[in-house]
């Protein structure tokens, strides 16, 4: 997915997707954990990937990028 957010110019120069939906998407997917006082975005990140909005943005990512 992050291959292709990028051959798609969706992420900035670090790399990082420009989409704060996309981030948590990603993050949750591969199980990423943050320590020390990031760990709190870990909990947003979570959050945020569980919406249902974000349920159909992950469906959408998956179909456009993993097929």
């Amino acid at each position: 997915i992050m291959y292709g957010l990028a051959r798609d110019g969706l992420v900035d120069k670090g790399s990082n997707p420009k989409n704060f939906r996309h981030t948590a998407i990603i993050m949750t997917m591969s199980d990423t954990r943050l320590i020390g006082p990031l760990s709190i975005l870990g909990w947003i990140f979570g959050f945020v990937a569980k919406t249902d909005k974000s349920k159909q943005v992950r469906e959408a990512l998956i179909e456009k990028y993993c097929q």
